[in-house]
């Protein structure tokens, strides 16, 4: 989702919106932003309750809540109603989804626990979409992407519950949402207290800003380590075998390296992951494709088979398996197994030495560069089982995303998984493909194919550095993205400078001032989730399989000194903001729909978000008792 520049090697959704492509903007349907949700049902195959159970209408908004009356341009956005659970449309509780980066079919087919809340409660349920996208979308033509805001969507809520949904507040109000839509739904509450009674902020990253994340850089890529180093099923407390998972992988990557050095070597390597056509370049590619997988499994623990993340990034109706990330360890391929590899010296200093086995091999490692004063032949290492065994491993386990078809006779390195490099922000430039001396037109053709992120990135500057960084010294890759003196965001601002996002012919309506990498609008505006003082009523729930969590808000940070064994319940404050830890938790497992396979620890995740929304509902009937009193 971004292309800040060729130095700065992103791993995941990469969300920070400095790399949204801030120079070569002009953007696709293919854009993915925090968690993409453009995506099919997940736990099952057909929802119980889709859009055509829904009454569907539109709202007016203006384009600029900002302006004086009358001063904006207007669109009408789009909101579905269920009302057959509610005893009273007036008073009756109700379950708001705060829209984010997709249509809004995808939410009302994936947020299951609203739907089972419902019922519960007798509550009426609400689903609004997001402005710019489904069918939410302006018709302006001069400016026409300088509305997708953070700051505006939130007014769109705010406006269609106190004019529309919850006239005179007579009602509760739960704002619900995940990743992106979880950060709107923690500060919706937190910007219009007297509008809702209360919100769940499901794998929200909103502590994941420059000031509060400064020296997290790496702390994603520090979960999928933790991940990596589980069991299959990772919630079966009865399994304890070895597991060598993180140590093989991080073995691998400096051996093609130091492969790929020689043509025999590149051979072997084209053969061994059997690749469509011969390795060519320094190893660089094959690296690239070998890592670029993870983050997208970690994001999709969930304990049954899944399309949510293959779908959002492939636009393919295919499932990844119950625990991908686990599962590619110990299912489909035996990177768990002990494959003799054997390391020495500091590894979290990245220096150190690697011996592979029966091969004869050993590597000395000095942060990005590779050697070896081994006598070992290439004959020997090439024919070595352990060797094999160890890299046919690595091919078996990226084959759970690259042969997700099972159809895939040999494999391009060219086609990584969108995140590494965050190749799917590849992006048009309109102004080569329409007449520039129709603004109109322009601006109408980025409206529905551009959607909100890509221009909210670029108006907002949502900069969440936790992404930023990998192979550092606290996780399984190689080589590192940063040079040694990299250890905080601070330090790799410096060597950044983001041009403008692109407006060539100042139609879209972006900012001329280069992009800031120091952004604090959003902390100004929202807080950076660690000072939650004079809030209330909000659950920030994090996965602790979901890379996401490592921008989370909470009281105690449950990534700082691994692993986690506080409680599930931390009070952040004593007004009722609370984290809430699910030890076994994908990205916003905590939404979907409930399973017969979900873990303890998404049970329990739900039960006590039902325990709190039910407090809540009782104080507010009884403020609202009292004040009419």
């Amino acid at each position: 989702m971004f292309r800040p520049s060729a130095s700065l090697v992103l791993l995941a959704w990469a969300t920070s919106c400095a790399a949204q492509g801030v120079k070569n903007y002009g953007g696709s349907s293919s854009q993915r932003s925090i968690g993409s949700q453009l995506v099919p049902m997940i736990s099952r195959t057909d929802p119980p309750f889709t859009i055509e159970n829904m009454t569907c209408d539109f709202f007016t908004q203006p384009l600029n809540h900002f302006v004086p009356r009358g001063r904006s341009p207007s669109y009408e956005q789009r909101y579905c109603v269920f009302d057959d659970f509610a005893t009273d449309n007036s008073t009756s509780p109700i379950l708001f989804y705060v829209g984010n980066e997709s249509p809004i079919e995808n939410y009302i087919n994936h947020t299951g626990l609203m739907w089972e809340l419902a019922p519960k409660l007798k509550a009426r349920v609400v689903f609004a979409e997001h402005r710019y996208e489904g069918k939410s979308l302006p018709n302006v033509t001069s400016d026409c992407l300088s509305y997708a805001s953070i700051i505006q969507a939130l007014a769109d809520y705010a406006k269609i519950l106190d004019e529309l949904i919850n006239p005179h507040n007579k009602a509760p109000v739960f704002v619900f949402g995940g990743s992106y839509g979880g950060m709107l739904a923690g500060w919706f509450r937190m910007k219009y207290p007297h509008l809702t009674a209360g919100a769940i902020a499901a794998s929200a990253p909103s502590a994941g800003f420059p000031l509060p994340a400064n020296d997290k850089i790496d702390w994603a890529n520090r979960v999928l380590a933790a991940g990596l180093g589980k069991q299959y099923p990772p919630d079966d407390p009865t399994k304890q075998e070895p597991n060598e998972c993180p140590n093989n992988l991080l073995a691998a990557f400096p051996l093609i390296s130091w492969l790929a050095e020689t043509k025999d070597g590149r051979d072997f390597l084209s053969k061994t992951f059997s690749l469509c056509d011969p390795l060519r370049d320094d190893g660089s590619s094959l690296l690239t494709w070998a890592q670029a997988v993870w983050f997208d499994l970690a994001e999709g623990s969930f304990p049954y088979a899944s399309s949510y993340i293959p779908f959002g990034l492939l636009h393919k109706v295919v499932s990844l398996p119950p625990w991908p990330t686990q599962d590619a360890c110990w299912k489909s391929s035996y990177l768990h197994k002990d494959w003799g590899v054997q390391f020495s010296g500091n590894r979290s200093d990245v220096r150190y030495g690697v011996a592979y086995g029966d091969s004869g091999l050993a590597l000395d490692v000095d942060w990005d560069k590779v050697t070896s004063k081994s006598p070992a032949s290439l004959s020997s290492i090439t024919n070595s089982p352990q060797v094999i065994g160890l890299l046919t491993s690595v091919r078996d386990a990226v084959s759970i995303w690259y042969n997700i078809t099972k159809d895939v006779k040999c494999y391009d390195v060219s086609q990584a998984a969108p995140n590494l490099e965050v190749s799917h922000s590849e992006t048009m430039e309109f102004r080569k493909l329409r007449e520039p001396s129709d603004p109109g037109k322009i601006c109408q053709d980025a409206i529905h194919e551009m959607g909100s992120w890509g221009p909210l990135c670029c108006n907002d500057e949502l900069n969440l550095p936790m992404t930023f960084a990998r192979g550092l010294g606290a996780d399984f890759f190689w080589p590192p993205s940063h040079p040694r003196s990299v250890k905080t965001y601070k330090d790799m601002a410096k060597s950044l400078k983001l041009a403008p996002c692109d407006d060539p012919d100042g139609i879209y309506g972006f900012s001329k001032e280069p992009y800031d990498l120091w952004s604090t609008m959003l902390e100004a505006q929202y807080g950076t989730g660690v000072n939650m003082d004079g809030h209330s009523n909000i659950i920030f729930s994090n996965g602790l399989l979901d890379p996401w969590s490592a921008g989370g808000v909470y009281a105690e940070h449950p990534w700082k000194d691994p692993p986690y064994t506080g409680p599930v319940v931390q009070e952040i404050t004593d007004t009722d903001v609370i984290a809430l830890i699910i030890e076994h938790g994908g990205h916003h497992t905590d939404l979907m729909y409930s399973s017969e396979v979900d873990p303890a620890s998404v049970t329990k995740s739900r039960e006590i978000q039902h325990k709190y929304i039910s407090k809540w509902i009782k104080s507010f009937y009884e403020k609202a008792k009292g004040t009419s009193v």
